[in-house]
């Protein structure tokens, strides 16, 4: 299946780890012994099981300097930003430890056999029990906090549930070192065999959500990617859990009073929050409204500055490098094709007219230029402009009367 490659993206430095990416047969593999530690593992005290989180942070911790420095490596992340994740992560096993020397998570109730008006009640108890193996994938901007280490494996382990994680492809020698410091801790508890696992490969994602043996998955990522699993999740034959956090557009309004008080401080703020951690947050402003007029030109423009200003950054890794790329390639096809880029008062930059109109163009650029590879032809009726004059047969269509492609250059009418 191929060797798993760790690179370095502040230098293109790539170097094997000597280990392999995992077939569909690796992954049911790993999900058959991480099933076959269940039993022992969620039947342990509670006591142990709290004393294992707790000797995983220790481990960690002990660790932190050789951690630190490959998920710098791997992710250009600085050494600081990485630290202090590391300490949330280590902070995050401590606190579900917390919870399970709790034990209140079990929502355990017990009502005893006692007579009533209806006659004899029987001895009714309750317990939760764990959910059986969960599938964890790694996020790639979170090498630590929401990875091999992060909340999904310290809540399905502090559950009850062994893990089959599967490592993110932007830091594998940050995943396995962080795996390694886990296992150590499960075999200094004494853990049964396969309680913690760690798999390596893009192919292996679907193929974990396949696993018979995985009963529920735990996700950090990107929109397109959680729907697809999401959907797999549920189409088995007996669909299972999955905990998805997904991306968002995080949407921002600034108000008249706002952008007329404080424009210029609103839009440098912009900048930065939209470039922390090189725009790699999932919490940044995405969609961004801005009040029409003078005031809204000037938040406009401040933020242009501040962009401006900003020197070389390195992404967390190629793909997220090439995603981005490809996002501004689309947006300058849009402006040049269309001849959008006059419409703007600042600078020619497309996003400076309507979103309506920009969104409408967006999409057909984008949709021209895929029909085009193939030899096809795309007709558009817009709102506002077309590329050919169409006459509407019915004339609504709801959201299909926007866009068609077509497969040859004869006229179509759209259905």
């Amino acid at each position: 299946m191929g060797e798993v490659i760790s690179t370095n993206p502040s230098t293109g430095d790539q170097r094997s780890l000597g280990l392999r990416r995992y077939g569909p047969a690796d992954v049911v593999a790993a999900a058959e012994i991480a099933a076959s530690a269940l039993d022992n593992y969620a039947n342990r005290p509670l006591t142990w099981r709290a004393g294992m989180l707790r000797a995983m942070a220790e481990e960690l911790e002990n660790d932190a300097a050789n951690l630190v420095a490959l998920g710098s490596t791997e992710s250009a992340l600085p050494a600081q930003r990485l630290e202090g994740e590391l300490r949330r992560t280590v902070f995050q096993l401590r606190f579900f430890a917390g919870v399970v020397t709790d034990g209140s998570f079990l929502d355990a109730t017990i009502d005893h056999a006692t007579d009533s008006p209806m006659g004899p009640l029987p001895d009714l108890r309750r317990v939760r029990t764990p959910i059986g193996v969960v599938g964890v994938f790694g996020s790639s901007n979170f090498p630590f906090a929401f990875s091999v280490p992060g909340g999904d494996t310290a809540s399905a382990l502090a559950a009850g549930c062994p893990v089959v994680i599967k490592a993110h492809p932007a830091h594998p020698a940050t995943s396995r070192a962080a795996y390694e410091a886990l296992e150590r801790a499960a075999r200094r508890c004494d853990a049964p065999k396969g309680t913690v696992n760690l798999i390596f490969g893009l192919s292996a994602g679907t193929a974990l959500v396949d696993a018979p043996d995985i009963s529920a998955v735990g996700f950090t990522g990107s929109v397109g990617a959680g729907l697809a699993l999401w959907e797999r999740a549920n189409a088995r034959a007996v669909p299972i859990p999955f905990f998805g956090e997904l991306g968002s557009a995080n949407p921002m309004v600034v108000t008249e009073s706002a952008a007329e008080e404080r424009g210029a401080e609103i839009g440098a703020g912009l900048a930065g929050s939209m470039t922390l951690g090189v725009g790699q947050f999932c919490t940044k402003p995405g969609l961004v409204f801005v009040p029409s007029g003078e005031h809204g030109d000037v938040l406009v423009a401040s933020t242009v500055e501040s962009l401006s200003s900003l020197g070389t950054l390195t992404m967390l890794s190629s793909l997220r490098t090439d995603i981005f790329r490809r996002g501004v390639e689309a947006i300058e096809w849009t402006a040049e094709e269309r001849g959008l880029a006059g419409t703007s008062d600042l600078q020619g930059l497309p996003w400076g007219m309507s979103m309506e109109q920009f969104f409408e163009a967006w999409v057909e650029t984008l949709m021209s230029r895929v029909v085009r590879r193939i030899g096809g032809e795309l007709r558009c009726g817009r709102e506002h402009q077309t590329i050919v004059p169409l006459n509407w047969d019915p004339p609504y269509l709801g959201p299909r009367r926007h866009s068609f492609p077509t497969s040859s250059s004869s006229a179509a009418t759209p259905r």
